[in-house]
């Protein structure tokens, strides 16, 4: 709804004072959601973190480098770390992401917004 340009929205059930606060704000230029539909949008957007795993903030930094297409020979040389730990790291970052394979991995992690 939002993306197509809704600015507010309520239910049927919305109380009368409510109609004419949505209508001012809306008026304003500013959203308005009646309180259950905020709920709503809320349990949503704690849902979708609840699917993202946990990184480490190393882990976070490796897969922002594959995403940029850095060999793990360039990521290794650039943190200053083994081309081993390099693997390892993306290994785990594969793991926690059910993902076989780089491509995979960009992609759910784009469409996860961890990058």
């Amino acid at each position: 709804m939002i993306r197509n340009g809704v600015k507010g929205y309520l239910l049927k059930n919305a109380t009368s004072n409510e109609l004419i606060e949505a209508i001012t704000q809306v008026h304003k230029g500013r959203f308005y959601f009646g309180s259950e539909i905020q709920k709503i949008l809320a349990d949503s957007i704690s849902q979708d973190t609840k699917d993202a795993p946990k990184l480490t903030r190393r882990e976070k930094h490796i897969l922002t480098l594959i995403a940029e297409g850095k060999t793990t020979n360039t990521i290794a040389e650039e943190l200053f770390i083994s081309p081993l730990t390099v693997e390892t790291h993306r290994r785990n970052l594969m793991q926690k992401l059910e993902v076989s394979n780089a491509a995979s991995l960009i992609k759910v992690a784009v469409e996860k917004k961890l990058i």
